[in-house]
């Protein structure tokens, strides 16, 4: 009878320490659930902030426009593709249609030479971009059309790297070493201004936390003849007059044309063109559903596909594409023409 009550207490123990650890577990568990939500809850009202309620830093951004290229015979999980430089040189020649369209990816560079090496996140783009989204330095000049010529690179710093690495001294016409190679200072950006940051992405495209500086794109001849190499966003400034719906026909008959004087597997090339704003908003509805009114959000705004996690490249060269990469976590489905490779 002792030992009956012996082994009833030590089991009542044993349930006891084992409930108290699953307790534990349970409020741990629930704990960093809370913190995670709560962070994605403010993470959401801070992009909800900054698409929505915080007007763009460019002028007159209700004739602005990116432009993608699709493929609906390439089943790779989006719809947005980056562009290929020759299809962007074919855009750019349609003066009747933009005043400007300008291009851009990402660029890491490597800092080094005097003070702390240092990765910096860097943007490529064309000069004109910045004439594009009508924008000015904070002291200096912004890029122009020679200096995608020049002998000696030259590059646009942000406010925040300025601050960081030079102490708001004086910095213009110093020269910093990138990858291994000497650029010239030649203008610092306000803080408010931090393109591609805020602009929406192609899923295969990388976004980046913070941009330190900029670097005009420079291409061969080759190279801006490139079908194949999809790695570029378009930012474009219509015409005054000029609608997307115009943009769009214009568009398909230029490349229902090209698909006439290509093989086979490089035709059915399109071009996608929406308004950057409505853009915003359609990034920024799924956020609306979850807040109390949805009068920030377009009821036919279009939702953006999950982006996913692989860049792509043609296997076989006569398919000519090439897409740059992201850094999201979800899969990518690829074609049977199309392997991963890096950016």
């Amino acid at each position: 009878m002792l030992w009956d009550k012996g082994s009833s207490m030590l089991r009542d123990h044993e349930l006891s320490t084992v409930s108290k650890r699953w307790f534990s577990f349970l409020n741990f568990a629930l704990l960093i659930l809370f913190t995670v939500a709560s962070t994605g809850v403010l993470t959401a009202m801070s992009l909800l902030a900054s698409a929505v309620f915080r007007p763009l830093p460019y002028g007159h951004p209700e004739r602005l426009v990116v432009v993608w290229e699709t493929n609906a015979s390439l089943q790779v999980g989006a719809d947005d593709i980056p562009a290929a430089p020759a299809t962007i040189m074919e855009w750019r020649s349609q003066q009747g249609l933009f005043t400007d369209v300008g291009a851009f990816v990402g660029a890491p560079v490597n800092l080094t030479g005097g003070g702390t090496p240092e990765r910096l996140e860097g943007v490529r783009l064309t000069p004109d971009l910045f004439r594009l989204l009508q924008v000015s330095p904070l002291i200096g000049r912004t890029l122009v059309d020679t200096d995608a010529n020049m002998a000696q690179p030259v590059a646009v710093i942000s406010e925040g790297f300025w601050a960081r690495r030079f102490s708001r001294g004086d910095v213009l016409g110093s020269r910093i070493r990138l990858n291994g190679r000497d650029h010239t200072i030649v203008g610092v950006m306000p803080d408010e201004f931090s393109f591609p940051i805020g602009i929406p992405l192609s899923p295969f495209m990388r976004a980046p936390r913070r941009v330190d500086i900029w670097l005009p794109i420079v291409w061969t001849p080759e190279q801006a003849a490139d079908r194949g190499n999809h790695s570029y966003g378009v930012v474009a400034r219509l015409h005054d007059g000029v609608g997307v719906s115009d943009v769009r026909a214009h568009l398909e008959r230029i490349a229902t044309e090209r698909d006439r004087q290509l093989l086979p597997s490089q035709a059915g090339w399109r071009a996608r063109v929406a308004f950057l704003t409505e853009e915003l908003t359609a990034t920024t509805r799924p956020i609306c559903r979850s807040l109390p009114s949805e009068r920030c959000c377009s009821s036919s705004a279009r939702v953006p596909r999950a982006p996913t996690s692989c860049s792509l490249r043609c296997a076989d060269a006569s398919a000519n594409c090439r897409f740059a990469p992201c850094l999201a976590p979800a899969p990518v489905t690829c074609c049977s023409r199309l392997q991963a490779s890096h950016w």
